[in-house]
C-alpha cells in the first residue's frame, strides 16, 4: 500500500508498541502518510494486519504481496487493535 510502512512482529516492535501477547503473527504497521488511503480508512501505528483481502498476513513480506496484488481496488484488512481485532476497509 502506498503510504503504508509495515515491519514483521518480533518481540522488539511488540514490547515497543506494546501490542497484545495474543497476537502471534501479522504485520505491525509503523508508519502512515497522513493524507493516504490507509490514514483516510483509520489505520494506525500499532495495528497489525492479520488478514488481507480475506487473506491471512503472516508478516511484512506478505503484506506487502498481498498489497502489490490488490494495488487497483479497495482492500478489506483485519486489524489486531488493543486486544481486539476489526475491520478496516480502505478505498484506493
Amino acid at each position: 500500500f502506498a503510504g503504508v510502512a509495515v515491519a514483521n512482529l518480533d518481540e522488539e516492535v511488540r514490547g515497543k508498541l506494546h501490542i497484545d501477547d495474543k497476537v502471534d503473527s501479522g504485520a505491525v504497521v509503523t508508519g502512515i502518510e497522513r493524507d493516504s488511503a490507509a490514514a483516510r480508512a483509520g489505520l494506525r501505528p500499532g495495528d497489525v494486519v492479520v488478514q488481507l483481502d480475506r487473506k491471512p498476513v503472516k508478516d511484512a513480506a506478505e503484506f506487502r504481496a498481498l498489497a502489490a496484488k490488490a494495488d487497483d481496488k479497495s482492500s478489506l484488512l483485519l486489524v489486531a487493535r488493543k486486544g481486539g481485532t476489526m475491520f478496516v476497509l480502505v478505498k484506493k
